[in-house]
């Protein structure tokens, strides 16, 4: 009765109406069996050994992306020169 819409596959002006997947964009650029340039497998291992993470290494990388990135938000929001 329904269709199911992939909205991934619609594209308005050129881009996605919604973002891909980040972790699949990060394999696709990287390789499944590569590394991120800035969070590396080396550090994924010593957080899996430390016990800090047992997310999946590409999992892990878009967590440490998305702490970067809040963190960056937050301090834009908490500088002095923000209009918001």
């Amino acid at each position: 009765m329904f269709k199911t819409i992939n909205y991934t596959s619609i594209k308005s002006f050129g881009q996605p109406l919604m973002p891909i997947n980040p972790i699949h964009e990060l394999i696709s650029q990287h390789g499944e069996w590569g590394q991120h340039p800035v969070y590396t497998t080396e550090q994924w291992k010593t957080a899996v050994n430390k016990d800090i993470t047992r997310k999946a290494y590409w999992v892990w990388v878009e967590d440490q992306n998305q702490i970067e990135l809040d963190a960056a938000e937050d301090a834009m929001y908490n500088s002095s020169e923000c209009d918001i």
